[in-house]
């Protein structure tokens, strides 16, 4: 508490105050605010750590940020096993995204490391995912909004690998202009 009260510390069994400058970032996946109300976590410990409180939602809540983790997760793993450059083909990174992530942002990171260290073809297909990924269950969409989005985004990514990523050609698949499918690629991080 003197730590984080007063900035200084004293060293065990010694007899001189320390003074230190540091930051202190903490995070957890419990409802804090409940903890204490229950008695199960110190009230002023929370009050002086709950300075600047920032939710960051689980990665299941962010599946827009999915594709943009996968491909820099991947390249960090390709360098650091010095492996080849690998994409993810389209089904692939469906699965990928449909996924729910029990492990959030980690279990993505390990899963790109052993596709680099497993995988030897430079395409990671769908099959060379992990089990777990094969069967995946369909998230419910929480509004019409959603499973409106989820259905145009699938429709995109299916017609994007059905024309050889042409975006011409999807569109015209599609029956949207060049512009629309550009639009909402954009909107959907598919770029």
């Amino acid at each position: 508490m003197r730590l984080l009260e007063q900035r200084e510390l004293r060293r065990l069994g010694g007899e001189s105050l320390i003074p230190i400058d540091v930051r202190l970032i903490a995070a957890t996946n419990r409802d804090l605010d409940e903890l204490v109300t229950e008695g199960r976590f110190r009230q002023d410990l929370y009050y002086r750590m709950n300075v600047v409180p920032l939710r960051i939602p689980p990665l299941r809540e962010r599946r827009d940020d999915i594709p943009l983790l996968v491909e820099h997760f991947l390249q960090q793993a390709q360098q650091r096993h010095g492996r080849q450059s690998r994409r993810i083909a389209p089904a692939a990174m469906r699965r990928l995204c449909d996924y729910a992530w029990p492990g959030n942002v980690r279990q993505l990171r390990n899963l790109m490391e052993r596709l680099v260290v497993t995988v030897e073809s430079p395409t990671v297909h769908a099959e060379d995912l992990p089990q777990e990924f094969l069967a995946v269950p369909r998230t419910g969409a929480s509004s019409l909004e959603e499973a409106v989005q989820q259905a145009e985004k699938q429709a995109i990514l299916a017609a994007l690998a059905n024309c050889n990523q042409h975006r011409e050609r999807t569109a015209q698949l599609l029956g949207v202009s060049v512009r629309t499918l550009h639009y909402k690629m954009n909107r959907y991080a598919l770029q």
